[in-house]
């Protein structure tokens, strides 16, 4: 299941934005969406979008239909917000043109050092603060990876027998090797770096832009505590993946640094672990293409095809990464002599 969304436009021609939250979010992980969305309001951080509350002040009601569970099927319009049971919440619309996806590359300097300078301010404004993130803890990047190798090992005749089975049985082996290598390296780096809440999903199609500006970023709902390096990283194979190359414009990865560095310059030992972040971030997203076939059931070709693009940018990286490393090495040097 993934959130269901409604536009509202009310008679005054206001438009806002209805959320059902999909069946597996509780309660507390909205509550940690809503406290950080209510902490950037006070910080006067006008990209992210309102809460409306209700009349009773509460950003968030439960609806239920029947009495067969928690969270029931629709009944009746399946169009109609109200005939869905769940728990919603509604937002102030965010102006700006959506992209709608994170498969395809932004290429202009500008809107890539837009991206990271309002990425920057995010980490700068949330990143001390907890808002009960350690209540509702997701498992870090580097166990999620682990979780996914240890699977890939021991894939049962079904399984194999679909697409993404067939593929992994023959690309598997490889992947958890390199991993192996990676995880020495990255997890004691990372526990060592910065930390605070991140997005969680900061990637072009969870922002709104107007030309090469953004103007917008929504879908909070997965923020957590981590390195903020790891949500850099993502944003990184996010945003400069090429899709039909299956590799990162480095040069695209600078600007956004770039534009990062303009609200909160990174550490050296940072800057030492970014290429090594980058991997990881390619290994969870493959991770997360086989998660989002075998739990969400999405459509398995468009798993597939992620999942194939991280694992040739992951053998791209292992081919290339002195080079990866000596590129970003001297552009942050450049940066930091500006």
């Amino acid at each position: 299941m993934i959130n269901q969304t409604w536009e509202l436009l009310t008679e005054c021609n206001t438009k806002y934005i209805l959320r059902k939250y999909e069946t597996s979010r509780q309660p507390e992980q909205i509550q940690i969406e809503h406290s950080i969305l209510n902490h950037l309001e006070k910080h006067n951080f006008s990209l992210a979008p309102r809460l409306i509350a209700t009349n009773q002040s509460s950003t968030m009601i439960h609806i239920q239909h029947d009495t067969e569970g928690p969270i029931s099927p629709p009944k009746g319009d399946p169009e109609d917000p109200l005939q869905h049971s769940g728990f919603f919440s509604m937002f102030s619309y965010l102006p700006g043109h959506d992209l709608y996806t994170w498969r395809d590359r932004v290429a202009h300097p500008d809107a890539l050092q837009s991206a990271g300078a309002v990425l920057g301010r995010l980490h700068g404004i949330v990143g001390p603060h907890s808002f009960g993130c350690a209540e509702a803890e997701y498992a870090p990047v580097v166990t999620q990876v682990d979780d996914a190798c240890a699977e890939w090992g021991r894939l049962d005749a079904a399984f194999l027998a679909t697409r993404i089975g067939a593929y992994l049985a023959r690309h598997a082996p490889w992947i958890c090797a390199q991993w192996v290598c990676l995880r020495a390296r990255v997890a004691p780096a990372l526990a060592e770096l910065p930390q605070g809440t991140i997005h969680g999903d900061y990637h072009q199609g969870n922002l709104k832009w107007r030309g090469t500006d953004v103007v917008g970023v929504f879908d909070f709902e997965w923020a957590h505590r981590d390195a903020r390096l790891v949500e850099l990283a993502m944003a990184g194979v996010y945003f400069c993946g090429d899709w039909d190359t299956h590799v990162l414009h480095l040069d695209g990865l600078l600007h956004f640094l770039r534009g990062y560095g303009a609200s909160g310059c990174l550490t050296p030992q940072e800057h030492a672990a970014l290429p090594a972040a980058l991997e990881l971030a390619a290994h969870f997203q493959a991770a997360l293409a086989y998660w989002q076939f075998t739990l969400r059931h999405d459509d398995e070709g468009v798993c597939l095809g992620d999942l194939g693009h991280f694992v040739e940018l992951l053998r791209w990286m292992d081919h290339d990464r002195a080079v990866i490393a000596k590129t970003l090495a001297s552009g942050s040097e450049r940066h930091r002599a500006l």
